[in-house]
């Protein structure tokens, strides 16, 4: 019995890594051609193939999650075909918004991230997710304000939401993952390089995050790290994100200032981008730094030791600083 475990488990592993490999040759075969056929073909070939990953990875008391992702993938595939037959742009970047669960159709994803396991998760928040961005890009016909209300009701939206999934880790990464595909979004309209480098950053940070997720394999509620190396990789980790320098997060938001900078809009939109980055900020450093006491960091810094005094020096530097980088 172990030995046809063993089996089917190297059996799923291995259809996953290929499920995985002919997503990603989609997503760049996507990304490389101008024929609006093969666009239909390939966005279709790529919802199956994801649909196909779930079936192999959920179990069945979830295939309620496989089903919705069908429908919804199928009505993508619809609304962009009638946009194609009907010459219609705003019918094409409603897809579009679908497929990348933007404003109005931002629930879905952070419903179906709940039942998700980590390496499903990855897919659905870094691979499925650029062929949509890229395809908004080169859609010359879109008016840039109204990309600019779609990302300020996603923001606004998605930090209410933030607040109240703390100990949801999944449908708080989702959520957290609406926010910074909307920065990217707007971005890319303003300056291609930075919206590119912002997403690979993102891509990096979010990559390290889940893998350590899912090394732990615990629920976010139960979780306990005790493991130094575990905890250091954590810590640095929830400092990226919160945008704390000089770790990978400070350095994409320096890019998404750079980029407003660079074609002078920053000035003309100074207050609500103020406001947004605002509360980004200050909704990622509360959230983060509840985080980290879910962690077992009494253990590690705040016993009674010579060295407790490091960990209180370290939790007070860290949140003086995150209020410098806010007001900087």
């Amino acid at each position: 019995i172990n030995i046809i475990i063993f089996v089917l488990l190297v059996n799923n592993f291995v259809l996953n890594v290929v499920n995985l490999f002919f997503i990603c040759l989609l997503v760049i075969f996507l990304c490389s051609t101008s024929n609006i056929i093969s666009f239909l073909l390939v966005l279709e070939w790529n919802g199956l193939l994801v649909v196909l990953i779930m079936f192999l990875c959920l179990s069945f008391n979830v295939s309620e999650s496989v089903f919705i992702y069908f429908i919804l993938n199928t009505l993508v595939f619809i609304i962009f075909l009638w946009g194609v037959v009907l010459s219609n742009e705003e019918l094409i970047v409603l897809s579009l918004f679908l497929k990348l669960g933007f404003f109005p159709f931002i629930w879905w994803f952070p419903y179906l991230s709940d039942t998700l396991n980590y390496y499903l998760l990855f897919i659905f928040s870094v691979i499925q997710k650029l062929f949509p961005l890229l395809l908004i890009y080169w859609n010359s016909c879109i008016v840039l304000s109204s990309i600019l209300i779609a990302v300020i009701l996603n923001v606004f939206i998605s930090l209410i939401n933030l607040g109240y999934n703390q100990n949801n880790i999944k449908v708080f990464l989702a959520w957290s993952s609406n926010i910074n595909y909307s920065w990217i979004l707007y971005i890319f309209f303003k300056a291609w390089s930075y919206g590119f480098s912002y997403y690979w950053f993102y891509v990096l940070s979010f990559t390290v995050f889940v893998s350590f997720l899912n090394s732990v394999n615990e629920f976010w509620d139960q979780i306990c790290v005790t493991n130094w190396l575990s905890l250091l990789v954590c810590l640095i980790t929830f400092c990226s994100f919160s945008g704390f320098p000089p770790f990978i997060g400070f350095y994409y938001k320096v890019l998404f200032f750079s980029a407003l900078e660079e074609r002078g809009t920053f000035c003309k939109s100074y207050l609500v981008y103020m406001v947004l980055c605002g509360l980004f900020f200050i909704w990622n450093s509360f959230i983060y730094i509840n985080m980290l006491f879910k962690l077992n960091i009494n253990k590690w810094f705040f016993g009674v030791s010579d060295y407790s005094f490091i960990g209180y020096g370290l939790v007070i530097v860290y949140i003086f600083f995150s209020l410098y980088i806010i007001y900087i």
